[in-house]
Parts: C-alpha cells; structure tokens; sequence
C-alpha cells in the first residue's frame, strides 16, 4: 500500500506503475512491465499473434497555439509518441484511435488541423485512423494505437531475442528518405 502522503508528483511514471497500477491492472507487473499492452490472443506456440496496444496521453509541448501549423504539429506528436511505443516493441502500428476533448468555442478548422497531423504521421507508419470520441472540456488528446505481431518477435524490456532484424531510427523528422528507410526496416518485422 502507498503511504497516504504520497501524490502523483512523488512518483516516476516506472515507479507509479510497478507500485500502483500492477496492484490493480491484470497486465501490469511489479517487476516486468512493458511499453505497451500485451494482449495474449490464445495458444502457446512461441510464434503465435499478439495484439500490441498504447494509451498515450503526450502533453503539448510548444505552449502556446499560434497558427494553425501548432495544432498540425499537435496531432503529429500525438501520432508519433503513441505509434511510437508500439514500434519500440517491434510491432507495426495498424490502428490509431483518439479521444479529442476540445473547447465548445474551438474553431472546427483547428481541431481539422490537429487530425490533418494525425494523417500525416498515421499515413507514414501505413495506420488506418480508426475513430474515436470527441468531448467537449479543455484541448487535450489521448492515442491509441494497436498493431498485431508475433509473440517471439516482441522486442521486450529485457531487450530483442537474438535473430530480430536491427531497427532504430536517426532522424527525427518525417522527411520522405527517412520515411523510406523506416518502411525499409520495419519491413523486416
């Protein structure tokens, strides 16, 4: 049990879920935790599907909006911080869902900005937007992403089983050769 002192601010994220979340999440372990869900479809066999699922709610990191290329940007970050997870664990994003809430007063071209950002990075990860909810309080956005892989080709917190193809990333933008190089290796997963 946590000290009744104790707030969200004291703990790490690692911390919050190794010592809050795994007492109540079936998913969640003390000591093994992942960056994503891992749902078991069924079956033992080690090459058997898995379905890789992350919730991320990435905070906007510029401040203020300014124009309508900050909400694009918006819904760039969303997308590459949540598909992000699911490709850390070797699996290609399929899906992407989001839950927007957004000010009634909002002008509708801004929140279109911010699905035009989703597009864009959804599109180069080869992931279909799904849907989602849309609620009205302040402008935040959560992701979700899923995309199905096989069990023995997990790349877990332990790190990848000997024979996974090599992948990491060295850009940070999405220019086109570094999109082609990303197809180029996850295509290997």
């Amino acid at each position: 049990m946590t000290p009744a002192a104790t707030t969200i601010g004291d703990l790490p994220e690692k911390e919050f879920i190794s010592s809050v979340l795994a007492r109540f999440a079936e998913t969640a372990e003390r000591d093994k935790f992942e960056d994503c869900l891992v749902i078991e479809l069924g079956g033992d066999a080690p090459d058997r599907p898995v379905v890789v699922l992350n919730v991320d709610h990435p905070s906007y990191v510029r401040g203020e909006f300014r124009d309508l290329d900050d909400y694009r940007f918006y819904g760039r970050w969303v997308a590459a911080a949540t598909c992000g997870d699911v490709i850390s664990m070797g699996v290609r994003p399929a899906g992407f869902a989001v839950d927007l809430s957004a000010p009634l007063d909002l002008e509708v071209t801004k929140v279109e900005a911010i699905y035009e950002g989703l597009r864009e990075v959804l599109d180069d990860y080869g992931a279909r937007l799904s849907g989602g909810n849309v609620d009205a309080n302040a402008l935040e956005i959560v992701g979700i992403a899923w995309g199905v892989g096989r069990h023995d080709r997990l790349i877990r917190r332990g790190g990848a089983a000997v024979g996974l193809p090599e992948f990491w990333s060295d850009q940070t933008d999405h220019g086109d050769d570094r999109v082609q190089r990303w197809r180029d290796r996850v295509s290997a997963l």
